[in-house]
């Protein structure tokens, strides 16, 4: 008896018991913090790619540019946009950041210019630093990615800071 009883003690301690039920609430969340996450999730996920390109010893110009150049087919056939086409697409993605702010600075036929705020710059924290990337690196890949675009469409690509604000044209050649 002394034996079953060991065998038995063992073997309740050994085998899988059904959890008691949690209580356990799932947190809502509101469109909005959703949205902000998936803008984080997204920028997270290009400073991780930054991050496996410096671990392969490609510069940030060098990446930017093969980065460019992957995606510049799903931007139409090459020299099929104008400035005002792809300053379209370059709007459409920028506004995937729920606090987004973009606005047309001038308009011609043959030039266009935005201004834009720079949302993710808080993701970098005080260090400026993120997963080991700089914020100057993660703008670096943009504007080499900005300039593949152009370059794809025969456009030049310009670019400088007001503040907190990037400015971004695009020219016909």
């Amino acid at each position: 008896m002394r034996t079953l009883a060991i065998v038995t003690l063992a073997l309740a301690t050994l085998l899988p018991r059904p959890c008691l039920a949690q209580t356990t609430e799932w947190p809502d969340y509101t469109p909005e913090q959703r949205w902000n996450r998936m803008a984080q999730l997204g920028v997270v996920g290009l400073v991780s790619a930054i991050t496996y390109a410096k671990a392969q010893n490609a510069d940030i110009e060098e990446f930017g540019k093969w980065w460019g150049d992957l995606f510049a087919p799903s931007w139409g056939q090459p020299g099929t946009y104008g400035p005002f086409e792809v300053m379209r697409g370059v709007r459409r993605n920028f506004l995937s950041y729920h606090a987004a702010e973009f606005e047309i600075l001038a308009q011609t036929e043959n030039s266009v210019s935005a201004r834009f705020n720079r949302p993710y710059v808080t993701y970098f924290g005080e260090s400026g630093t993120w997963y080991g990337v700089t914020l100057e690196e993660y703008e670096m890949l943009w504007s080499m990615f900005y300039q593949r675009i152009a370059e794809y469409h025969g456009l030049a690509f310009d670019e400088r800071r007001e503040g907190e604000r990037w400015v971004i044209t695009f020219t016909r050649r």
